[in-house]
C-alpha cells in the first residue's frame, strides 16, 4: 500500500511561503533590493567588513533612498505634525 501526498512542491528559497502573503507592489520591491544588493553589496561586503568601512557610503544610501528603504517611518511621523 502506498501513500500518496497532495502537498505542492516546497520552494527552497520560501520555506515558510511568505510569498503567498505579499503583494505584487511588496515582490517588486523586495526584487529591487535583491538586485540592488547583488550589485553594490555582495561583491564587495567582505572587503568592507575587513577593511572596517564602506568606502561610498554615501552613494549607497542615495541607492537605497532612491529605492524608498531610507527614512519610510519618518515620512508619516513628518506629515502627521505638518499643519497643511
Amino acid at each position: 500500500m502506498s501513500v500518496t501526498s497532495h502537498r505542492s512542491p516546497v520552494n527552497p528559497n520560501d520555506l515558510a511561503n511568505l510569498d503567498s502573503l505579499l503583494t505584487k507592489d511588496e515582490i517588486a520591491v523586495r526584487s529591487s533590493v535583491r538586485e540592488l544588493c547583488a550589485r553594490r553589496i555582495d561583491p564587495y561586503v567582505a572587503e568592507w567588513f575587513e577593511a572596517g568601512e564602506i568606502p561610498d557610503i554615501h552613494g549607497l544610501a542615495r541607492e537605497l533612498g532612491s529605492l524608498g528603504l531610507l527614512g519610510m517611518h519618518l515620512l508619516l511621523s513628518v506629515a502627521s505634525s505638518v499643519k497643511w
